[in-house]
Parts: C-alpha cells; structure tokens; sequence
C-alpha cells in the first residue's frame, strides 16, 4: 500500500471523504516514475489510470451542475440562462490546472505524493501540472471506490471544487485566461512564487502582484482572477496591454517548404495558435505506382483539416501532406485577421 494508516487517515480527513478500498486512495498517490523505481515496478499500479478517469468524472460533474440550473429554466419554458460559449468557459474555469493545483495546495496533499528520487530531485511536486494530476487520480479513486457512480461522488466533487454558480466571471473568459494567452502571444512567462505573481520577459519582470495584495476564497482560484486582473490593470496603465482583438496573430508562410511544415505545424500547436496537435497516418504504398501516401489529419472541431501526400518516398510523402495543412490553417488563420 505504501501510504501508513495515519497518512491515510490524514489524507480523508482533509478531503473530507472515507475510502472503502484504502488501496485505491496509496494508488491515486503513486506517481509512474516511483512505481517504476520500485521492485517488480511495472506490475504495481500508479495514478495514471485514476488521474485519465478522474478527469472525465471531473468534467461530468461540472457539466451536470450547470445542466441543473438549465433544466430549472425549462422547466418554467425559459431560455437557459447562459449559452453554450458561457457554459464552456464555466466548465473550463472549475477544471483548470491552476484551479486543481491551487485546491491541492490549499489542502496540502503534494507532501503525500510518492514520487521517484529524480522526481524529488528536479522539485516536480512545485509542478502545477503535477498537482493536477493529483487532484484528478484522487477524483478517479473515489469514483472507483463507489462502483463507477458519479452520481455517488457528485455532491462531494462540487463541495471540494467549491463550485459556485452564481460568479459571472466564472461564465467567460476571465482575467486570468486572458493573461495566460497574451502571455503566449508575447513569449512572456507567468510565474508563481510563493503566492507573489510575476510576469517576465527574458528574466526582466514587467509586471507583478505580492501575496496579500489579494483577496481570499476556498478554492483559491478566484485569488489568481482577481492577481491576473491587478497584473493587466498595471499593463494597461504602462501601454503594455494588448488585447486579442488589438494583436491579431499573423502566421508567415513565405519561410515554410517541406523539408520543414513538419517542425512548423508543431510550433503552431506548442505556441497554442492551434488546438490539436497533427496527426499522421503510417503510410500506405500503392503497388501499382509505387507512390506512398501519407495523411495528415487533426482532432475535435480542426477535423475538417484532412490532406494527403504522395512520393516514392514515405517520409517525402509525409513532408508533401504538413506543408499542405500548414498552408491552409496559415490562410484560413490570416483571413480571420
């Protein structure tokens, strides 16, 4: 198991629920890289799994939150209240990583968390994304812990979530969001440091917010909105603040060729200006001409992105199908500008 019976019984205390199955409370717990270092490693479960569930259930529960308050306002033959653009926002907010790291921070559970001798070496526990994880994988304990019923955990996820359906910032894009994104635009780092915010170019620091300079919820979440809002307010002030609308992102499709759209579709997805990450198929020889094909496609709603290569060679063939996706995503991007 692993965790001692008075972590575990600190661990429930502190996220307010019981566990039937203890074992699959020291399995949330266990990242990959300790069970790896571990004897027999690779047959003891780690959280990987729990942390895939427990991000659905996450989702669900939210979801069914916000659908409760809609199927009120049917009810009475009322429009919801909120549309489908609110909604996702909604949801988006109450599971992002900074929401579920911040909720693991508040309730210090990452001093539990059973990691490799690397993984405590580089300080992956100040990860935010490793704090997610956490989050999630204990999420996905309960939900197997009560035989796959939501319903089950749905009171308790809301209640740890601190879910609020009446915060009106919750339904767009908030302060918070906007400033991870012109961030991205800009190249700039947003960094957390023991509760100070710092927004940094090139380790000079244009912006920052201390600790204690705002306000204080359960969740935490709502402190980071309300930091963010204090960080664009002082960009503002200085002319630094541009907003979307005002930096229209134009992408330059003179230097692409393709010996290089594959690195270059992957730039457009790690700097965020696309939502997927490009996909290939494994090629197919066509015996009759001996041309390779090779597909280049995308998931969710950039599915409408399908082009197709063809060389004697495969990895040209490859090549030929990036360079046909860049250009088309490049324009259709550009035209929106």
């Amino acid at each position: 198991m692993f965790l001692k019976e008075n972590e575990i019984n600190e661990i429930e205390r502190r996220i307010g629920y019981c566990f039937k199955n203890k074992e699959l409370l020291s399995i949330a717990f266990r990242r990959k890289s300790f069970t790896q270092e571990q004897k027999n490693g690779n047959q003891m479960p780690n959280n990987e799994v729990l942390e895939f569930y427990g991000d659905a259930v996450l989702k669900i529960c939210v979801s069914k939150a916000c659908a409760k308050e809609t199927a009120k306002s049917y009810e009475k033959g009322l429009n919801s209240e909120h549309n489908e653009e609110e909604l996702t926002h909604f949801v988006s907010n109450y599971t992002d990583k900074e929401m579920l790291s911040n909720l693991i921070d508040n309730s210090h559970l990452i001093s539990y968390l059973m990691m490799s001798a690397g993984d405590i070496k580089n300080e992956v526990y100040n990860s935010p994304s490793v704090k997610e994880d956490l989050f999630e994988a204990i999420i996905g304990a309960m939900w197997f812990d009560n035989n796959l019923s939501v319903d089950a955990i749905y009171d308790k996820v809301i209640e740890i979530l601190d879910l609020r359906l009446d915060m009106p910032d919750f339904y767009k894009k908030n302060d918070f969001v906007l400033l991870k994104e012109f961030a991205d635009r800009k190249n700039y780092k947003l960094i957390k440091e023991k509760g100070n915010y710092y927004l940094v170019d090139n380790n000079k620091i244009i912006s920052s917010v201390p600790s204690g300079k705002y306000g204080y919820s359960l969740n935490g979440y709502s402190n980071i909105i309300l930091a963010a809002k204090i960080i664009i307010d002082d960009l503002k002030r200085n002319g630094l603040w541009e907003d979307e609308s005002k930096d229209k992102i134009k992408i330059n499709v003179d230097n692409v060729t393709p010996s290089n759209a594959i690195n270059k579709l992957q730039e457009l997805y790690q700097k965020r200006i696309i939502k997927y990450e490009p996909n290939f198929s494994e090629g197919e020889l066509n015996r009759n001409d001996n041309l390779w094909k090779v597909v280049c496609y995308f998931d969710g709603d950039m599915s409408k992105y399908v082009f197709v290569g063809f060389d004697k060679v495969k990895v040209e063939a490859k090549k030929k199908a990036a360079y046909d996706a860049y250009i088309a995503i490049a324009n259709d991007i550009n035209s929106r500008g």
